[in-house]
């Protein structure tokens, strides 16, 4: 028991260290992560996820349609700076898309939307012997485009600001796999023609996982 006491403890220690001199002694950090929504309030494009959706009937003459398919994909890259062992200041990016179809006697209806914004966020590690807990914030500003098969495609201003609690978990001496949960609230606003500066304000909570790498 004191032995496997002892192991336990010396691997923490080993943990705690390695991710003691990612942190305190390597400056840049590259970052990449995808989210999976907890609450949606419409916000299909910041998801990741394939799906398919039939509609069946035992009614007689009753002809089955084509499935529904949709498909979103959400990738958040990142690059920063260590300022401090605790503190790190850098530039995050949204790449992502989302599409829908679906075929009804005979008439078929395909939308699609996507995104790509940048902006600059600030990232604070709290000291632990085990893994380590950080706050991250920031926001972002970038295009938003949408179109269907009944609509031309049109084009629209989006911003993001948000906020999150992670924890950072050692894969080695060099990288961490990350675990956030998160708060952010989207806008999307017509930057043309838009005297009364309608908008849609997107809230959504979201989960995400990535990766970090310290150079």
């Amino acid at each position: 028991m004191k032995k496997n006491l002892l192991l336990i403890s010396v691997i923490c220690f080993f943990n705690h260290t390695m991710l003691q001199a990612q942190i305190s002694g390597e400056k840049l950090i590259l970052g990449v992560s995808s989210s999976l929504n907890v609450v949606n309030t419409g916000s299909n494009i910041m998801s990741l996820g394939l799906s398919s959706t039939n509609y069946k009937s035992n009614a007689s003459g009753y002809t089955e349609p084509d499935p529904e398919t949709s498909y979103s994909f959400n990738l958040l890259p990142k690059v920063g700076y260590m300022l401090t062992k605790n503190i790190a200041l850098g530039i995050n990016a949204n790449i992502a898309t989302y599409s829908y179809k679906r075929s009804y006697l005979g008439q078929k209806y395909n939308y699609k939307s996507s995104l790509i914004n940048a902006g600059p966020f600030a990232k604070f590690y709290f000291d632990s012997n085990k893994v380590f807990p950080y706050l991250e914030a920031g926001g972002s500003y970038g295009l938003f485009k949408e179109k269907s098969t009944s609509t031309p495609e049109y084009k629209n201003g989006i911003f993001k600001i948000g906020g999150e609690l992670g924890m950072a978990i050692s894969l080695g001496e060099k990288a961490t796999f990350d675990t956030l949960f998160g708060y952010n609230s989207i806008t999307v606003k017509d930057k043309e023609n838009n005297p009364n500066n309608e908008r849609v304000v997107i809230e959504t909570f979201e989960v995400k996982l990535g990766f970090t790498i310290f150079l």
